[in-house]
């Protein structure tokens, strides 16, 4: 993978054919499987996304097709693994459902929010098993590929490249020495959250382990403005006045959710002592905040909002996770006011 770089490797040849049908319920076997079959609605999305990945095969050159097979496999055991760990049927469902929809999404190239693309997006894969001398990777993200012809396809495409390019440079060697063996390993993939003629937003999140007692995970939002070409830039849309509003109101949602993730369920008086705790973080990570505002490879846009992604350490311990802030639409018209926000 690393021989020719994956940014010049994104544009791969299309054709098209019909889906296949999904799994019989009367043949379930595995837990997924039943669970799925007792859910006319997980079976009707579980169904979508069988057809989605029967449809979008064979649109791929043979390389990729092959990385797809590899990494849908990978991918229906990690929904299994992930989603299985609940106890509560209700859950379990929820959990299947909600990656599901998802995954029928990627397949077919389709955003979450806007009125559509005008060209189809088309999956890009890596997927390859650990080696003496390679980690362990499997992404999936989406491209326009070959039939991009507008100038704002192309750039997305290769800042998407250019992206896989630096995962790989700096998280898919491994080098084995004797008595210094280790395991590691990337994987992650793209989300589409919002698409129209004139503008794509998303992101590619990555989970990284290279040894140690934990990996790291990180979300990186792309935006490109389709009709010009070009990304947009945050000073395109918010003067000061404007990002003191934004800062506002994520450094509020950002204080109440610390609060509910520290505060013990189980000792009525400790909400008090972790506000005390909170306020004192929030002015340590005052700056961050609103840098990490004014820098929009953070920005995880939606057709009704935008949420402000943190990466683990970012205004925490690791073990607080990932925080995002929502910020509503009217408050980012209100916010932009004459420069106007992203989406009308």
């Amino acid at each position: 993978m690393r021989a020719p770089a994956l940014a010049a490797a994104l544009a791969a040849g299309v054709s098209f054919c019909h889906p296949a049908a999904a799994f019989d319920c009367a043949e379930a076997s595995t837990d997924t499987e039943k669970d799925i079959c007792a859910s006319p609605e997980l079976k009707a999305a579980d169904d979508e996304m069988s057809a989605a990945y029967a449809a979008t095969l064979p649109r791929l050159a043979t390389p990729q097709q092959a990385l797809l097979k590899s990494n849908q496999r990978a991918w229906l055991k990690q929904r299994a693994e992930h989603c299985g760990y609940d106890d509560e049927a209700s859950s379990r469902t929820q959990c299947l459902l909600d990656k599901t929809r998802r995954r029928a999404s990627f397949l077919s190239g389709s955003a979450e929010t806007g009125p559509g693309l005008t060209q189809a997006m088309t999956p890009f894969v890596v997927s390859r098993p650990q080696s003496k001398t390679e980690c362990r990777a499997e992404m999936a993200v989406n491209i326009f590929g070959a039939p991009a012809t507008r100038a704002g396809e192309k750039l997305f495409d290769k800042l998407i490249g250019e992206h896989l390019d630096a995962i790989e440079s700096e998280s898919g060697a491994r080098t084995v020495e004797p008595g210094a063996e280790y395991d590691c390993e990337y994987e992650g993939g793209a989300a589409l959250t919002y698409g129209s003629p004139d503008l794509i937003a998303a992101n590619v999140s990555t989970y990284v382990y290279g040894g140690g007692a934990h990996g790291n995970t990180n979300t990186v939002a792309f935006l490109v403005d389709l009709k010009n070409g070009r990304v947009p830039a945050y000073k395109d849309h918010f003067d000061d006045a404007g990002t003191s509003k934004l800062v506002e109101a994520c450094s509020a949602a950002l204080r109440a959710e610390k609060i509910k993730r520290l505060a013990d369920p189980d000792d009525p008086n400790s909400e008090a002592t972790v506000k005390e705790q909170v306020d004192e973080d929030m002015k340590t990570y005052a700056d961050t905040i609103a840098e990490s505002i004014q820098d929009l490879s953070n920005w995880l846009v939606y057709g009704d909002r935008a949420e402000i992604y943190f990466a683990p350490y970012a205004i925490g311990s690791y073990a607080e996770g990932e925080y995002t802030c929502a910020l509503p639409k009217a408050l980012l018209q209100q916010a932009a006011g004459a420069k106007a926000w992203l989406i009308p």
